[in-house]
Parts: structure tokens; sequence; C-alpha cells
């Protein structure tokens, strides 16, 4: 066991190297489904850059926002960031905001092997600022494979964040709809109006345009790393004619299983693998020609386009697309396909689950001020940013931000749930604030999350994810159940997942159960973007003050803190200085030649 453990240590030391980036954050004019919009991008890529390394690495990547006049930031999606919570990258949580010719430095240590991402923090600017993470560690844990193909799954909208963001906020209401594509890598296909087209708005035919292609070659293992990149959509994967294999989820090894469709929740990771056909296999269906259709299709949703890629294998003599249409997928609003799906998910080992502390239950509702607004909120408190992001006011005792934090961690009023608050005769307004909700260090919290419909009666799904931590996704309720205390028997105790974003299926509840050991500022909230812009988050505090890792040299402060009196200082470790030789100068003490302070013993004058 020893040996083992010292093998642990080694690999994740012995063999760290520090990895030093600079990401440039401009505009740039992309094509990905042939029409053309200028979005905000890294380096100058679309989608951006995969970083890639070692357990034990450390992570210096300094971001330089040269966009003229939006703030931006990166959020390192599934990193726990231990000992590090000010580079988790959540403006008004753990920084302030990345002004125009602003720099910041983000300073980590890629602590977990397996499949992650990053994406901006900001607005709805991750549509088009996101990448990969790949992490490598002990590989003889997984199966052999030959390499990594990367999957970035998005939806792409044509309008710009600004313009949706407007519609969310504004009044009248305006939803975000449907998207216009769905992209692989950043391509997709989108059918060009002759207007679009004169308009130059459109270019059919350009490089940009059209279904990805993955070439592979036959009975052949390749890993493939699948990121739910997307800001709104639900998605379903599917390859025509194969299997996947499911071996990881957001770095924890899976007990391995079997799919041809899987579920893709914005903002969840997996890996598979995906086992070739043989040459053999190929010839029996000639008409293919090595051709295989890849798709992504909506989900929990009424409407919405496809998404389509290639998968090519070099036997193919020169057809551009498959003769065979896709398969169909599962219904759109299956939800007990998507639960029995969900289940599959377990943890390849038996874990040792800590009991829970405490049980905290939220409901997520939608909610109509008197304005007209339209919010998301969490027990009746749609989230706000405060004045100064929450981390940094915690950490310096700002009582002028942190005594305006309020939480809730029960339903204020139950009520059945297959209804919206209009029928249930329930106010539809709510309250807005900065929901903080104070733990103790190594506390363990079981969260409770309920789900109810919208104000227009549609059930919504909502991806659940967990900054600076991981949960163990203890259960999920049949459609349109309630949680209560007779819920717990249900739990699965002896493998759950361990993973950074779960699903909140319509009619339906999830459980997860968190240990609270890294302190700091852990933003939880809805990973659909535009309900985050609503206000469907809240902020957890793990710990005290003294438990927070001091901020790094000049961390960029914003806000109340700005407004202190004296320059914040955190903790920072005096310097010691060796006692001066007898008969030197000195510090003013007795003994010492130098003037002194005016005090007894000392050689300088005292103030008359």
């Amino acid at each position: 066991m020893l040996n083992f453990l010292l093998l642990a240590f080694c690999f994740a030391t012995c063999y760290a190297k520090i990895i030093r980036q600079t990401w440039t954050i401009t505009y740039k004019t992309v094509l990905p489904d042939g029409r053309k919009k200028i979005v905000p991008v890294v380096n100058n890529q679309y989608p951006g850059p995969t970083l890639t390394g070692n357990v034990g690495d450390r992570v210096l990547i300094n971001v330089i926002n040269l966009l003229p006049t939006e703030s931006t930031s990166i959020h390192w999606h599934g990193i726990k960031q231990t000992g590090t919570p000010w580079s988790d990258g959540v403006p008004g949580v753990t920084q302030c905001a990345l002004g125009p010719g602003q720099s910041f430095l983000y300073n980590f240590t890629l602590d977990t092997p397996g499949t992650l991402w990053w994406h901006s923090h900001s607005g709805l600017q991750k549509s088009s600022l996101y990448g990969a993470i790949i992490v490598r560690g002990d590989e003889k844990q997984v199966s052999r494979y030959k390499k990594d193909i990367v999957l970035l799954l998005n939806d792409w909208y044509h309008a710009s964040g600004a313009e949706q963001i407007a519609g969310l906020v504004g009044v009248p209401f305006k939803w975000v709809g449907d998207a216009q594509s769905f992209l692989f890598n950043g391509r997709g296909d989108f059918n060009c109006t002759e207007a679009d087209i004169n308009s130059t708005k459109c270019v059919p035919g350009t490089k940009e345009k059209g279904p990805l292609i993955i070439n592979v070659e036959p009975n052949t293992v390749y890993r493939l790393r699948i990121v739910g990149a997307s800001s709104l959509a639900f998605l379903n994967l599917n390859i025509d004619g194969h299997q996947l294999q499911m071996i990881e989820a957001e770095t924890t090894l899976l007990k391995p299983f079997n799919t041809r469709f899987l579920d893709v929740g914005p903002g969840q990771s997996f890996s598979a693998l995906l086992k070739t056909k043989t040459v053999r296999q190929l010839k029996r269906t000639p008409r293919n020609n090595g051709l295989f259709w890849m798709q992504t299709n909506i989900r929990h949703r009424k409407k919405g386009p496809q998404g389509l890629a290639i998968l090519r294998y070099s036997v193919n003599s020169g057809d551009k697309k498959p003769v065979r249409r896709p398969p169909h997928p599962p219904g759109k609003e299956d939800i007990d396909w998507s639960l029995r799906h969900a289940r599959r998910f377990v943890s390849r080992k038996v874990v040792d689950l800590p009991p829970a502390n405490r049980t905290f239950v939220y409901l997520g509702t939608q909610n109509k001020q008197p304005n007209g607004r339209i919010l998301w909120a969490l027990n009746n408190i749609s989230y706000t940013d405060p004045p100064s992001p929450v981390l940094h006011s915690i950490a310096l005792g700002v009582y002028e931000d942190t005594r305006e934090y309020v939480q809730q961690t029960w339903i204020p009023t139950p009520f059945n749930y297959a209804q919206n608050l209009t029928d249930a005769g329930l106010p539809i307004a709510t309250k807005s604030g900065a929901q903080v909700v104070k733990v103790k260090k190594d506390e363990v919290i079981d969260w409770v999350f309920q789900n109810t419909v919208s104000l227009s009666g549609a059930g919504e799904i909502h991806p659940w994810h967990l900054h600076l931590h991981n949960f163990w996704v203890l259960g999920f309720g049949e459609y349109n159940t309630a949680w209560n205390r007779s819920s717990v028997p249900t739990y699965n105790l002896k493998r759950p997942v361990f993973r950074n974003t779960m699903i909140l299926y319509p009619g339906s509840w999830t459980v997860v159960r968190m240990k609270a050991d890294n302190p700091g500022a852990a933003h939880f909230h809805c990973h659909i973007l535009p309900h985050l812009v609503m206000g469907m988050g809240f902020v957890v505090q793990v710990g005290e003050a003294k438990d927070i890792p001091p901020a790094p040299r000049g961390t960029q402060y914003c806000g109340t803190v700005t407004k202190l009196s004296e320059p914040p200082v955190l903790r920072r470790p005096r310097k010691t200085q060796p006692p001066p030789k007898k008969g030197t100068p000195g510090n003013g003490r007795p003994g010492s030649g130098r003037p002194g302070s005016g005090r007894p013993g000392s050689g300088r004058p005292g103030k008359s």
C-alpha cells in the first residue's frame, strides 16, 4: 500500500511541469454554418485551443482582453481549484470582470485526469469562447485506445449575445428561441436564404460550412472526448451503425456500458470508446462506402435543428456523404428514456460515501415582476451580483457587502409542482439578491433540486453545475413526483457517480451530495445560459475567511472593496529579520546602537 501511495504521489509531482500560455481575446468574423457573425475568440481560433496536460501540471495562462467595449473572463469548468479559488474565473463571484485592455493570470493545477473544458463566464460569450481540457493520468485505468477525438457539441445562434440578453432582461420579454444550427467542433450547415446571400450575410459553399469529417481506420479503438458546450440545447448524440462504450463522466471512471444514444446536457462532458468496424464488416454494407452519419438532436424541447458530422473510414473511395439516413433518436419529450439512461451512469468502484450533515431543498421557479420582467428564482430568490465579488468580500470581511447576503435553504411554500405559480394561487413576483449559502469547511450537504413548470406551463430541463467541487449524484425522481423524506431509501449510496454537472429533468427531482472541502466561493447555477442571465443560481460560501488561501499578488479589486480606506491586505506573511549583532546599529531596543523611538533605552529623543 505504501508503495502504491508513493507511486501515485510521484506521478503527480515527479513528472509535473509548468504550462505557460498567453491567450488573447479579440473579435473575429466566423462562418461556422455559412452565415457570418462577429464573435470574441481566443488566439484567433474558433473553437478555442485545447488545453492538454498531466495530473499535477501547473497551468499559468495570461488572458489579455483586447475587446474594445466588452469585459470577459475564463472559467475552467471542472477544475477544482484546490488552493486557488481566485482563478475560478467567475465575475461577481471570484473575480472582477476583465475589462478592455486588462489582463489576468490564471494560475492553477490540473488535479484529476479526465475530460473537462473551459469557457467564458461573461454574458453569452460562451457560444464562441470555449474549448476542451484533456488531463492525462494513469492511462492503465482505461482500456487501450489509439488516439483521442474531441467532439465539442454546440448550439449556434445568428443573433449577437448582446441582442439576446437585451430580450431576456427587457420588457416586454423576448425569448432567445431555438438555435439556427447545431455544430460539431465549430462546423454546421445552415440553409441560406436568397436574401441572406444577396446581402452577403451568408456564404454558401464556404470552406468553414458543412459537416465536420472525422477520419478513422478500420478495427481501431478511439477515445471520444465529448463536451456539451451548448448554451440552451440538451442534445442526444448518435453515430449510425456504431456503439459507444461509456467509460468516464467528468473525471469519474464509470462502470462501462454500451449505448447507441447518449444524452449530453449543457456543461456535461464524457469519454466513450469507439470501436470501429473491421474491413470485413464494412464489405458487408458496400453501399455505405465507409461513410456514417454522426448526429445530434434536440431533447426536451419541441423543436430544433439537426446537427450532422461524418465518420469516414480510410477505405472510402471518394463519396462525400453517407447514403443511409441517420437513425431516429429517442423521442424529444421521452423523459422516462432519459431517466433510465441517467441511472446507467454509476461509478466503476464502490464509493466510501460520507454521511450528510444537513439537507437543503431548492425549488426553481419562473417568476414575473410587477414591471413585467421575467426571472428565474431559487426558493423565491433570483440571483443578482453583489457590489464586489463574493470571494473578495468574504476574504476581506467587507461587512457592507456580506450583510446584504440572503439565503433560503428550504422551499418557502410547497405546492403541487405539476402546476405553475399562477395555477397554484401563489404570488408570481420574486425577491432579488445575492443568495450566498454558508456551509462549514468539510461539512457534507445533500442538495435536493425540485423541478416545476414555467409560467407558460412548459416543463423545463435544468443542468446544474457546481464550481470548485464535484458532487455524488444520488438519485432522480420519476416524472411528476415531489421529493420528500420517503425518497431517501431510493438513493444510490453504493456507486454514485462523482461529477460537476447533473441534470434536473422536467417534473422530477435530483439529489446530489457535496463535501465542502475546498474553501472559497462556489457558484452553483443552471448551465442553460439564458436561465443564468435571468437569475437561476446562488453561491456556496465554503468555510470562513481564515480558511481561504491568500489572494495572489496583483489581484484586481472592484466595487465596495476599492472604496476601502486602506488597500486590502490578505494575511501576507510577515518578513522576519535576524536579530542585530551586539554593538551594531539595531532597532532602537536596549543595547542597539541605533536611534530608537524615544522609549526608555532608545537613543532617539521622544516627542515633547
